[in-house]
């Protein structure tokens, strides 16, 4: 991420834990709490039963260490993962190269997640039906804009998500797709999200100074 570089490394042997540094002192950046960045990891260990480390070796500014920190953790799931469901069976590949589901529903920018895994070897694809993720090792789901958007993640799509998840799957949400695991959002209250965990999230100040004006 230009000046700043970061590594991120996950092991999926079922025993959560998270170590993150991203060397950044400032409470807010942007909008964001400083600290919710390792918050995210955390949540996600304990979710996933992973064990992450998350680490920017440098960089001068506070707002790429935090991006190049997401984007160091992204990148993972493309190499070689192949987790175990709760009956020991591996996780679907295709080629020998894990086979990761990029959701589209119309508010991700696919084509540069996708240029991004393709550039870490990773066979990324577009699951047409919910049913498509029971052959994925991974599933990425991106998302830009406002909550209401998710509404096209229906009973179905929510379903198939939670199933792989309970088998071990690991799941990257980025941007709107992490909002996503929550309940839902005060952006959308009609908008249920995939209920991982039991909060609301809710919109940055700055957000609704644009919805209200």
């Amino acid at each position: 991420m230009d000046e700043t570089l970061a590594v991120a490394a996950i092991d999926l042997g079922g025993r959560p834990h998270a170590v993150v540094d991203t060397g950044v002192r400032a409470r807010l950046v942007g909008d964001l709490q400083s600290e919710l960045v390792a918050d995210f990891f955390l949540g996600f260990a304990l979710g996933a039963r992973a064990n992450v480390h998350v680490r920017v070796l440098y960089g001068r500014s506070s707002h790429h260490r935090v991006e190049a920190s997401f984007k160091a953790f992204g990148a993972r799931p493309a190499h070689r993962v192949r987790p175990r469901s709760a009956a020991g069976a591996r996780a679907a590949e295709h080629e020998g190269v894990a086979v990761i589901a990029l959701v589209d529903y119309g508010a991700g920018n696919l084509a540069s997640v996708r240029k991004a895994l393709r550039a870490c070897g990773a066979d990324a694809v577009e699951p047409a039906e919910p049913a498509d993720l029971e052959r994925a090792a991974a599933i990425v789901l991106p998302g830009v804009g406002h909550f209401a958007a998710t509404a096209s993640l229906d009973h179905e799509w929510r379903t198939a998500v939670r199933r792989r998840l309970d088998a071990g799957v690991p799941f990257l949400g980025i941007c709107l797709g992490m909002q996503w695991l929550f309940e839902g959002s005060d952006e959308a209250p009609a908008a249920p999200g995939l209920g991982g965990s039991r909060a609301v999230s809710l919109a940055s100040r700055s957000a609704r100074r644009r919805a209200s004006g």
